[in-house]
């Protein structure tokens, strides 16, 4: 067995025990959507060490404000695994834009047009887009959502759009309590805060 099949049966194996040790079953596509995941968050080759590109005089000056200078083997790739968890979670909660145009009633030509006018925000994966459900309610998308997809910066990876978009703020308030800008839209209140927000990140 080549080498890259080996590695790839075993990484399969590992996910079937890692389900089976909470008695499911691995869903089909399972290791397809990590992969995905990974290759959305790891964009260019990773630099061995950060700290390389700078000179030694701004080495001091960072030692002297109390910064650590000296970066843990394991760091980036602890960090890649913890925002390619959240990608996946991601990814697992998103459809194909047919299933997408089945959810909301409408055609997949119409799904694509919304994605090119960035009025829904899509993942571009190796096998075609995935629309995150987070941005549907019953069956179409939230109100106002329109105006916020435009608002965001071009290229804002997915993770950044619903680590924001998920998240109370204090900015957002219902019955005085913070809500995220998802839940101040999908409640009917207007986008112009959630627009500002959007058009800052």
């Amino acid at each position: 067995m080549p080498r890259t099949s080996a590695a790839a049966a075993a990484a399969a194996a590992a996910i079937d025990d890692a389900f089976a040790s909470v008695g499911l079953r691995a869903p089909r596509g399972f290791g397809s959507l990590l992969r995905d995941a990974l290759r959305l968050v790891v964009a260019e080759p990773p630099v061995g060490d950060p700290t390389s590109e700078l000179t030694e005089t701004e080495l001091v000056e960072l030692r002297a404000a109390g910064l650590r200078t000296v970066v843990p083997a394991d760091a980036y790739t602890r960090a890649v695994s913890r925002t390619t968890a959240r990608m996946a979670a991601i990814l697992a909660d998103a459809g194909t834009v047919e299933e997408t145009a089945k959810a909301m009633g409408v055609s997949g030509a119409r799904v694509r047009q919304l994605l090119a006018d960035r009025a829904l925000f899509g993942v571009r994966t190796a096998d075609g887009w995935l629309v995150p459900r987070f941005q549907l309610q019953s069956g179409s998308s939230l109100p106002g959502l329109r105006s916020v997809v435009a608002a965001l910066p071009v290229g804002l990876h997915p993770v950044a759009f619903h680590t924001w978009f998920t998240t109370p703020t204090g900015a957002l308030r219902l019955d005085d309590a913070p809500v995220s800008p998802r839940d101040w839209l999908a409640s009917g209140g207007p986008s112009d805060p959630v627009v500002a927000q959007a058009a800052a990140l």
